[in-house]
């Protein structure tokens, strides 16, 4: 019983690390999108390079720490399958001392 939900809880924190993921990158294509339209807008606008600028820095900057998030994403993907390996690892050895 335990150990199924054990289980359990780890693929719902797995399926949860992908959606996070997806999330994050979904932004990022929609930060990229809106840096091209913005940057075209102006441009079809005829309007001088200061037009706009500051906006388009500050989407510069989310995008920058939508990229920090997807590697600290990465990491904690990484950390996670290094403790599900050491979960597998106690319990098959728990589990061999039981028998």
């Amino acid at each position: 019983m335990r150990r199924q939900l054990i289980e359990t809880s780890a693929i719902e924190v797995a399926n949860q690390v992908r959606a996070v993921e997806d999330s994050i990158e979904a932004a990022l294509i929609e930060l990229a999108e809106l840096q091209l339209r913005m940057i075209r807008a102006r441009s079809i606008a005829g309007v001088g390079m200061t037009t706009g600028h500051a906006a388009l820095e500050q989407v510069a900057t989310a995008l920058n720490s939508l990229v920090t998030a997807r590697g600290g994403m990465a990491a904690c993907h990484t950390e996670l399958l290094a403790e599900l390996t050491n979960c597998r690892t106690a319990m098959m050895l728990a589990s061999d001392a039981l028998r």
